[in-house]
């Protein structure tokens, strides 16, 4: 890799001189020679340089001239006085006037390569090849990179194109044997009832409710795939209203329950309205389960402000609670922190609040102890 020279001289044969000089010093340079002021001017204009030389005095253009051009069309390129004028000095690089990074006295042009290593960065001996062997070696890796980016990029439209195959035959294939199951089971119930003694009326009436469990387990599976793919219609929600009709629901379901619920109101947030409904949803439908025992339970939906002034949402019961020290595993699917038979359900409705939340680029979390309620925490991306 050449360094790039501009050297203004009107002296033909220094100009030779300083080439070997160059040359005798180990630099690869690729010299421009310009001879006067408007030649210089047009140079600097045009091209890019490493290092400008210049003599101290060219007629009608003088070292002043040629610095004051040079760190106004070049900023930060080294400028090196070259000159036979014994006022610049006689020690090696000479002294530096006028704001010239160096001089070299033409009676010491040994001193240039050396002066130029000094100040030029990667012009010391291989520096300009090793730092071009370094650029091609990030360019090498930037290449092996991007392509194994998308590699795994069509990898994952591969995955997620099975993903929805699978998702069909799950809907499908799945689906219709258990439908029949479910059927028959209840049509031997009906029609067989007087020859079934309670022993086998009770094992069609588990067999009916393993699989009603297993087609909500599908179908939380389903929509848990379906929000990872989807995409988001973000606009306008408000949370307080959300919250409020999934609680009259949630009455409507159980009348006989006595629950306090606590709702703030004006809670408008940027996101998609059938998503955080379906989060809030399973917040809200958990705290009503895990409230079930108390006979006069509380709820509350609110929100309050963090620290850095960030909205942090919340869904805080007074029910059943959980050991905080498994706090970690409430968001992966089908783990469950509460036997089956004491609270129902699929284990699906927590991973899928979580994925929802995390699509809107906000985080979850809860904390709790054992029979003294939760309370489940969440954020959402400003503008998401």
């Amino acid at each position: 890799m050449k360094l790039r020279v501009l050297h203004l001289e009107d002296n033909a044969a220094d100009v030779e001189l300083v080439r070997s000089m160059l040359a005798q010093g180990g630099l690869d340079c690729d010299v421009l020679a310009v001879n006067s002021g408007a030649t210089y001017l047009a140079a600097l204009q045009q091209a890019q340089f490493d290092v400008i030389l210049s003599d101290s005095n060219v007629p009608g253009y003088d070292r002043r001239a040629a610095r004051s051009a040079a760190h106004e069309r070049r900023p930060g390129v080294p400028f090196i006085i070259v000159s036979a004028d014994p006022e610049f000095g006689d020690g090696p690089g000479g002294a530096e006037p006028d704001g010239a990074a160096a001089c070299v006295p033409k009676s010491q042009l040994q001193q240039l390569a050396p002066t130029i290593r000094r100040v030029v960065p990667g012009a010391a001996p291989g520096g300009l090849d090793a730092a071009a062997a370094q650029v091609r070696d990030l360019e090498r890796r930037l290449a092996q990179r991007t392509a194994e980016l998308e590699r795994r990029t069509r990898e994952l439209e591969v995955l997620n194109r099975e993903l929805e195959t699978f998702s069909s035959a799950v809907a499908h294939d799945l689906r219709s044997p258990l439908i029949s199951i479910d059927g028959f089971s209840q049509v031997l119930l009906e029609s067989s009832a007087a020859k079934l003694d309670e022993t086998d009326r009770g094992h069609l009436e588990r067999i009916s409710l393993s699989v009603r469990h297993m087609h909500r387990l599908i179908n939380d599976l389903l929509n848990l795939s379906t929000i990872v793919r989807a995409p988001l219609r973000a606009g306008v929600v408000d949370l307080g209203q959300l919250a409020q009709e999934i609680v009259e629901e949630l009455r409507a379901g159980a009348p006989e329950r006595r629950v306090e619920c606590v709702i703030a109101e004006g809670i408008k947030v940027q996101g998609d309205a059938g998503l955080l409904r379906l989060a809030l949803a399973n917040l809200l439908s958990n705290a009503w389960k895990f409230t079930g025992s108390r006979q006069q339970a509380r709820i509350t939906f609110g929100a309050r402000t963090a620290g850095e002034g960030r909205d942090v949402y919340y869904v805080r019961d007074d029910g059943a609670g959980f050991d905080p020290q498994y706090a970690d595993k409430l968001f992966s699917p089908f783990q469950r922190l509460h036997p089956q038979t004491q609270f129902p359900g699929t284990g699906i409705g927590l991973a899928t609040v979580q994925r929802i939340i995390h699509r809107h680029g906000g985080e979850i979390w809860a904390e709790s102890s054992v029979d003294r309620g939760a309370c489940f925490y969440f954020t959402l991306a400003e503008g998401a």
